[in-house]
């Protein structure tokens, strides 16, 4: 069994009065679940708990499994990268418990028992979405200019990209149009694509009036965001609450999510 782990905690609950039974990304892209005995702090010592949702914790498991082999026990536990500000912002605390109710409901259990699994790589790109968004926010603070809506969109942008479900943004998905030459186009999940005015009617069956507008400026966020590293930011533009609902409901029906079953997007749109 793999015994020495880190991890960004994405969730935790208290166990009992001191306990923790907390979920951790792993590098690996794959979550492991882990309790802690006095994590919570308190105690005749008084220890504060360091176990902050974010916080990117190195953790010594005993050996052996706890009452399952998807339940581990942790013996030693440090923090070995942790925010400041984030807390103090409630509009970015609430971005970082999005990103993390989102990595929480799509990733999957990682098998510490396995004795191969340093060679399976092929979710690593969540680790790496969910530790620069935070990161990124962090100081995006730190320097007084942070952007709700820029973050967001980056996030959902990026980890698009990683899950391999960005949409067809060369084409009309129906009539093979250019779509660099078009003015007018939407972005419609049902087809995994982007599609034409002319092509609305005839090929989606809803009326050109129904749709929501914001189709370009969403065909550039994909077409520029691509080769964009998370440092860079403030060069992404800065858009309206709509177009970011229609960015998390491509994201959400492609990964077969539903939008009310998420207790935090109330307070990032």
């Amino acid at each position: 069994m793999e015994s020495k782990v880190e991890g960004l905690l994405i969730h935790k609950v208290v166990q009992g009065d001191r306990n923790i039974v907390a979920k951790l990304l792993l590098r690996s892209g794959r979550i492991v679940s882990v309790i802690f005995y006095g994590g919570q702090g308190g105690g005749k010592k008084i220890k504060p708990s360091v176990l902050e949702l974010g916080f990117m914790l190195k953790i010594d498991l005993k050996e052996g499994s706890l009452k399952s082999k998807d339940l581990f026990a942790a013996k030693e536990w440090e923090v070995i990268w942790r925010y400041s500000q984030i807390r103090f912002d409630h509009e970015a605390y609430y971005l970082l418990c999005f990103y993390l109710e989102v990595i929480s409901k799509i990733s999957t259990q990682d098998d510490l028992h396995d004795k191969n699994r340093e060679f399976d790589k092929s979710l690593e790109g969540m680790f790496r979405v969910l530790s620069n968004a935070i990161f990124y926010l962090e100081d995006a603070l730190v320097k007084k200019a942070f952007n709700r809506s820029t973050h967001l969109s980056l996030f959902v942008l990026k980890l698009i990209f990683e899950l391999g479900i960005n949409p067809q943004t060369k084409e009309c998905v129906f009539c093979k149009q250019d779509l660099k030459k078009l003015s007018n186009i939407f972005l419609v999940p049902e087809h995994g694509g982007f599609v034409c005015s002319s092509c609305i009617d005839v090929s989606v069956n809803v009326k050109l009036q129904d749709m929501h507008g914001g189709g370009k400026d969403l065909f550039d966020l994909f077409n520029n965001v691509f080769a964009m590293k998370f440092q860079d930011y403030a060069q992404v533009p800065i858009f309206d609450k709509e177009l970011n609902h229609l960015l998390i409901n491509y994201m959400f029906y492609q990964l077969g999510l539903e939008k009310n079953s998420f207790k935090t997007i109330p307070f990032v749109l």
